[in-house]
């Protein structure tokens, strides 16, 4: 993706629920958790997404079902 190039970096919530460009400088402080998607391929960023949101789905129906 080409925000790197000014200083953004791709970044993929734990969720997968949001997908957005940050700030390098707020990476590590604001965003240590996600995801830095920048070399994945399109295709990579939305099974890495769909992974996390279906995960996190089925993580919340067990919590109810409990």
């Amino acid at each position: 993706m080409s925000g790197a190039r000014f200083g953004y970096r791709w970044m993929v919530s734990p969720d997968g629920g949001e997908a957005k460009w940050v700030k390098q400088d707020e990476v590590a402080t604001r965003y240590a958790a996600w995801t830095d998607c920048d070399d994945m391929s399109d295709a990579e960023v939305m099974k890495l997404r769909e992974r996390r949101w279906f995960g996190a789905r089925n993580d919340k129906q067990l919590q109810l079902a409990a």
